[in-house]
């Protein structure tokens, strides 16, 4: 048989006796008391690894159980959250559609994302005909020098400093696609996620 290794810790001055196989079992047979005594020790042992053991896997489980209630209270927060949002987007959506005045939506890349009919209507452009907000001023303001005041008013407005919920109030003249030109009242405001909402009131007969 293979050689075994133990380590002893003691409170007491203990004396060590080193005994083979056979005299151990002849000691058990003389004195049985001994072996119930170790038998005694070694369940008590195993029965107190076990409830280790067992206490260990509870507390995992209670864990992980906190840890699926959390999950799901936060992934019950985001539906309820993207849920709201699509309503939101789909209210805003709504109103621009229909809107008396014109709507322009522009990217926080300076890229057109929306134009709502009432803007197709004022001016003549589709969105696929504006890639961007420079394109837009240059159909808009065809005059170089002009656009150039413009576009400097502009850029004091978003580019140098932008104030999220902040309104800008412009007038510029405005040309369509059809050559006639518009006095336009220009409201200008960048919303929370860095788009920037522009409204467009053709004030021509007013003036």
């Amino acid at each position: 048989e293979g050689l075994r290794t133990a380590t002893v810790r003691s409170r007491t001055p203990v004396r060590l006796l080193e005994m083979d196989r056979k005299t151990f079992e002849t000691m058990l047979q003389r004195w049985p008391g001994i072996a119930h005594d170790m038998a005694r020790l070694l369940s008590q042992r195993l029965r107190d690894s076990e409830n280790a053991t067992l206490s260990d896997l509870r507390e995992k489980n209670r864990q992980l159980a906190e840890a699926f209630s959390e999950l799901h209270r936060a992934l019950q927060g985001m539906v309820q959250k993207d849920r709201l949002a699509q309503e939101s987007e789909s209210r805003f959506r709504l109103l621009v559609e229909f809107a008396p005045f014109g709507i322009l939506l522009m990217e926080f890349d300076m890229g057109v994302e929306y134009v709502n009919p009432r803007f197709t209507e004022m001016f003549g452009y589709r969105l696929e005909e504006i890639s961007d907000i420079h394109a837009w001023h240059r159909l808009a303001f065809p005059d170089p020098d002009y656009r150039e005041k413009m576009i400097s008013l502009w850029e004091e407005d978003f580019v140098n400093g932008p104030q999220v919920g902040k309104v800008s109030d412009r007038t510029f003249m405005v040309y369509c696609r059809d050559g006639s030109k518009k006095i336009t009242h220009i409201r200008s405001v960048v919303m929370d996620n860095g788009k920037v909402l522009m409204s467009y009131e053709d004030i021509t007969d007013r003036k």
